[in-house]
């Protein structure tokens, strides 16, 4: 169990190709958060999460685990399997996306029950319906690293919106007047917010330029957001996704809040499909749905779902370790861990 750590070790490693972008779009109209994961495989499914599931965190040897029963249902993006999805979003309309943050160190050790990463993600989705919900829940539960050094934007339908970062093992939360242009990308905000005040238009000289790296890209996307005059703010999230896309990029989502519909395109399949929270049954005792997520169909996509399988799960989970060569050395126990969890979660 205590060698799970090396995917710490191993995830330092990727930094360099880990260059994701998240921002929210908030109107008197329209409440609109769009992502691009930018990753080496662009494997995954949307899953279904049920109302009324009694679970418990999975944490590892030595930690103590949380306990809930999940109040919301929510559609989460998941390539590491059921239970640890990368972002998502829940029918209260809740957002949370992860991306990466190389400088990230979590608190150490204390008194509060600790959750790792991902399943971090499911909890809020599972428990809160708004921002400051989320925030609150730090007093008692602590993220135990297990899959990497991130950081995460939120958003509601209230139109609030954060970020959460962990930086010398405490945890940084930046909102309201702090969050004036509501961006993030890889490094933190204070440091991109150092870099943006360099550039013309935001109180600097320098240009703008087209480098993929993080800084470039925040502050391309905060140029974005500062130019954003009305009209559709979903075609205009997608305009500004694309303008931060490159080679690396295998999912586009776009969040539509206000609507309760979400949107994306893959590297497979440059169709944009959709689904709408309205047409999910997410009482427990109904069967769970799932897709594809490089499904070769376009438009709407709720029709599609089809019933979750364990065993298509389990695939999911050893394609992602499979054709991420610096993932080869994770000990099987970490992987058989998170194949084996959803079998754990029952309905109350």
């Amino acid at each position: 169990m205590k060698k799970t750590i090396l995917i710490l070790a191993i995830l330092t490693l990727s930094k360099s190709i880990i260059a994701c972008t998240a921002f929210f779009i908030n109107t008197t109209t329209q409440k609109v958060f769009g992502r691009n994961y930018d990753w080496m495989i662009g494997t995954g499914q949307l899953i279904e999460n049920k109302r009324g599931l009694i679970k418990k965190s999975m944490v590892k040897t030595g930690e103590s685990s949380i306990s809930w029963t999940s109040k919301f249902g929510s559609i989460t993006f998941n390539q590491f399997g059921k239970e640890f999805p990368l972002g998502g979003m829940n029918e209260k309309g809740l957002v949370v996306e992860v991306l990466w943050l190389e400088e990230a160190k979590y608190p150490t050790k204390d008194s509060r029950k600790s959750i790792n990463e991902l399943q971090w993600i499911q909890y809020q989705l599972d428990n809160y319906t708004s921002v400051s919900e989320v925030i609150n829940s730090d007093k008692f539960l602590r993220i135990n690293s297990e899959q990497g050094n991130l950081h995460y934007m939120i958003a509601d339908k209230s139109g609030n919106s954060a970020t959460i970062e962990f930086i010398d093992n405490q945890t940084i939360i930046t909102q309201g007047d702090n969050l004036k242009y509501k961006v993030l990308t890889n490094n933190t905000i204070n440091d991109s917010k150092k870099y943006l005040d360099g550039h013309s238009g935001f109180g600097g000289t320098l240009s703008l330029n087209r480098k993929i790296d993080s800084k470039d890209r925040y502050v391309r996307t905060c140029k974005k957001m500062k130019d954003y005059r009305g009209g559709d703010a979903l075609e205009y999230a997608f305009s500004a996704l694309k303008d931060v896309t490159y080679s690396a990029t295998v999912w586009s989502i776009v969040y539509d809040i206000s609507n309760m519909k979400v949107y994306f395109i893959t590297e497979n399949n440059q169709k944009r499909r959709s689904f709408s929270f309205n047409n999910f049954d997410f009482k427990c005792s109904s069967p769970v749905k799932t897709i594809d997520i490089n499904t070769t169909d376009s438009g709407n996509l709720n029709n599609k779902f089809m019933n979750y399988s364990y065993k298509k799960n389990e695939v999911f989970i050893e394609t992602a370790f499979e054709e991420i060569e610096f993932l080869a050395d994770v000990p099987r126990a970490f992987i058989d861990r998170l194949i084996i969890y959803p079998q754990s979660v029952s309905c109350k």
